[in-house]
């Protein structure tokens, strides 16, 4: 599979504790992003490492005005989370990937 990567912005951080922060984030409306409950993202961060991508999963209900959150403990050690606490702030872009993942939850009528 061809995963599409596009721009998002980084429109919130919260600090949740000294490990845990909450990002929000917001696709261009020229594109369609929807999800599911239960479906990740990769984002493609640019580490000095073979693999640069790190997925995460959608902590937000999916909706139409495609913005999403993820909630991210940081990793000791962690290349990919070291990058994005040292990094993601409000209003800087990052590249995330389409939705992905077919262990989605069931919708309710």
């Amino acid at each position: 599979m061809n995963t599409k990567f596009f721009d998002a912005e980084i429109t919130n951080v919260i600090d949740e504790t000294d490990s845990v922060k909450r990002f929000f984030f917001k696709v261009s409306d020229e594109i369609k992003f929807r999800f599911e409950a239960g479906q990740f993202i990769m984002l493609d961060l640019p580490l000095h490492t073979k693999i640069t991508n790190r997925s995460y999963y959608i902590a937000s209900p999916p909706n139409d005005n495609n913005t999403f959150e993820l909630c991210i403990v940081h990793k000791p050690g962690g290349l990919g989370t070291q990058y994005i606490w040292e990094n993601f702030t409000q209003e800087k872009h990052t590249r995330v990937s389409q939705p992905l993942g077919k262990f989605l939850l069931p919708k309710i009528i």
